[in-house]
């Protein structure tokens, strides 16, 4: 059923021409209000002619920019990273590298790692937290960790036996320490090298 009045305010005057395209109807006053849009990637108001038509509705429009969607285009995104690395700067923020990252500045590093490790990026800031925590040593050998080289994070409850990506469940370590620990839970790690040393004493 096509409408006969406009959807918004309800008049029937001055309605809108119908299309193919455009079942929805409104008048050329509610058409003519929002004439402008705030773009979600970039916060700029921008005219409505800088975004384009949502492919489900031609009143619709979508929520970036056009110029906003070309910088969120797959090949543009490879350029940029391309020419960042050439740079030697961050391929996410553009800011110098740390020492031991070819890609990564100190603050993207933890975000990436703090994504990986546990799901979100959102948790870098107290991961950051917990490494100062622990003097930035080793939690089983004590030695010095370095962002980008030698730092691990071990969950002490595997994730595979349950265990959840919470801090306090998190210890930082050293990466051979990690792989040697594996799977296994702090008990059973500290038993397995007590183990090792007892049998070469």
């Amino acid at each position: 059923m096509i409408r006969k009045f406009c959807a918004v305010c309800g008049s029937k005057d001055d309605l809108l021409p119908i299309t193919r395209k455009r079942i929805a109807t409104r008048c050329i006053k509610c058409t003519n209000i929002n004439t402008q849009k705030m773009c979600t990637h970039c916060n700029e108001v921008k005219p409505l002619n800088e975004f384009s038509v949502h492919p489900h509705g031609f009143l619709r429009r979508i929520s970036y920019c056009k110029l906003c969607g070309q910088h969120m285009s797959r090949p543009y995104k490879k350029a940029v990273y391309k020419a960042r690395k050439l740079l030697k700067t961050c391929v996410r923020c553009n800011k110098p590298l740390m020492v031991t990252s070819n890609i990564f500045c100190n603050n993207c590093w933890w975000k990436d790692t703090s994504a990986r490790t546990t799901g979100s990026s959102g948790n870098h800031v107290e991961l950051q937290a917990l490494f100062n925590q622990q003097n930035k040593k080793c939690f089983y050998t004590n030695t010095d960790l370095i962002e980008g080289d030698n730092l691990s994070i071990d969950h002490q409850i595997p994730k595979v036996l349950g265990g959840t990506n919470d801090t306090s469940n998190l210890r930082f370590v050293e990466r051979t320490v990690n792989n040697m620990k594996g799977s296994l839970t702090h008990q059973e790690f500290i038993s397995l090298c007590v183990k090792i040393a007892q049998h070469f004493t």
